[in-house]
């Protein structure tokens, strides 16, 4: 069984590309996340003496065009409200990390928008939160005990924002649907 970091990463890696289906590459998709709202992870950050990696949120628009020294502005979470990093700082792998933009529920249903070979798709209920049902190919639309039976259903909280926040169960179910299996 795979371990809770396991199946994030892998959301994270579908959810970015089918973000970005243009990109041919995770390297690429990430790279397309640049900008406004994009994570990014500050792996030398020093917290009272210890390596403490910590998320910053980049608050202006990526321009492919503009010079590399060009300064971008991130609120950071800890320490400084607000710091700067040019491009090449950026996308030193040693110092940081690109994350990409928060999984939100929208983002998640761009993923699953075309639900692996064996699922013929779903239907969402809102309620205080968002029930999704996945039916295996093959179910009887109108027989619902065997619609249930073999479903997978999903119940996203709209208190939590993203992905990652969701309970475990939603994020393995998630993770099933993009193809990653368990």
């Amino acid at each position: 069984m795979k371990t809770l970091p396991q199946v994030q990463e892998e959301n994270r890696k579908a959810i970015i590309m089918a973000c970005n289906p243009e990109a041919k590459t995770y390297e690429e998709a990430l790279h397309m996340e640049l900008g406004l709202g994009c994570i990014i992870m500050d792996i030398l950050h020093q917290f009272f003496g210890k390596n403490a990696p910590e998320e910053m949120l980049m608050l202006e628009a990526f321009d492919e065009d503009e010079d590399v020294d060009y300064k971008h502005s991130f609120l950071h979470y800890r320490g400084n409200p607000f710091v700067y990093f040019n491009m090449k700082e950026i996308l030193d792998k040693d110092r940081f990390t690109v994350m990409g933009k928060p999984l939100t529920f929208n983002r998640v249903l761009s993923a699953i928008d075309k639900p692996p070979q064996n699922w013929d798709g779903f239907y969402i209920t809102l309620k205080a939160g968002a029930e999704m049902i996945y039916l295996p190919k093959g179910t009887p639309a109108c027989d619902r005990s065997e619609e249930y039976k073999y479903s997978i259903e999903i119940y996203w909280d709209f208190d939590k924002d993203t992905l990652e926040e969701q309970h475990e169960r939603v994020q393995r179910e998630i993770n099933v649907l993009l193809g990653g299996g368990e």
